[in-house]
């Protein structure tokens, strides 16, 4: 006698209609909503270790930055763009890592949303502690040299919110998650480096020659293609199976 089993694209069918009838409504219509549900608890359950090294991390990149534009102007500027995304980019990446290294991504799935619910509300959170931790440091460094509290402000704000659009970016577009990790602070890391090598003036003369309202719109404008790009990303593929706590 034999049994006839199903295809695995028919078992699969059978189980995305199990998954559509038995899961309650997403209730994805309230961003409100979804921030509520989504606390920091949950947000970063596992991965608390790897914000308290994140932070020491950054606090010693930022105090090299500090100790910079303390003893000469001439690359203070260009070392303030290129490390003001690092507690952003040790966040992510740490965090990102060690739940993969671990194998922990499944533990915090659930009902209600999806898995790129959970990463985009991780990243506005990133983005407000990067934006915290760059106000600190603009604020020391201005105290710590002649350069104005606002342009350095602009610039390191500027910086951190170019970065994050580029994360994101990458997060749309490219699948590895290897990629979506290391690609952006590599080519952040050698794009800034190299107009720093290539550029003479882009250290020394440039940062000290854009005007201070100059920065602060650019920051302002950077902030809005985060977003922008936050709000695409998390509006992309709506019907995945994919669930995160809610």
């Amino acid at each position: 006698m034999s049994i006839p089993y199903p295809s695995p694209e028919e078992r699969q069918k059978e189980i995305n209609l199990i998954i559509k009838k038995g899961l309650p409504k997403r209730k994805t219509s309230s961003f409100w909503a979804m921030a509520c549900c989504l606390s920091p608890r949950i947000l970063f359950f596992g991965v608390k270790d790897c914000i308290i090294a994140a932070a020491a991390a950054a606090v010693l990149s930022y105090a090299a930055v500090i100790a910079c534009a303390a003893s000469s102007r001439n690359y203070a500027g260009l070392l303030l763009f290129l490390l003001s995304p690092v507690f952003y980019i040790l966040l992510y990446c740490l965090a990102t890592g060690k739940e993969l290294q671990e194998n922990t991504r499944e533990i915090p799935m659930a009902c209600r949303y999806t898995l790129r619910h959970l990463t985009t509300m991780r990243m506005l959170y990133f983005g407000g502690f990067g934006a915290v931790a760059d106000t600190l440091l603009a604020f020391f460094i201005s105290q710590s040299s002649s350069w104005p509290f606002l342009k350095m402000l602009g610039l390191s704000l500027s910086s951190l919110f170019l970065y994050a659009s580029l994360a994101v970016f990458f997060l749309l577009r490219v699948r590895r998650t290897f990629l979506q990790l290391f690609a952006p602070p590599v080519i952040w890391t050698v794009a800034v480096s190299g107009l720093g090598f290539l550029l003479p003036d882009f250290g020394a003369g440039f940062f000290s020659a854009v005007p201070e309202w100059v920065t602060l719109l650019f920051a302002v404008c950077f902030c809005a293609v985060f977003l922008a790009q936050l709000h695409g990303y998390l509006g992309k593929n709506k019907e995945e199976n994919s669930y995160a706590v809610g």
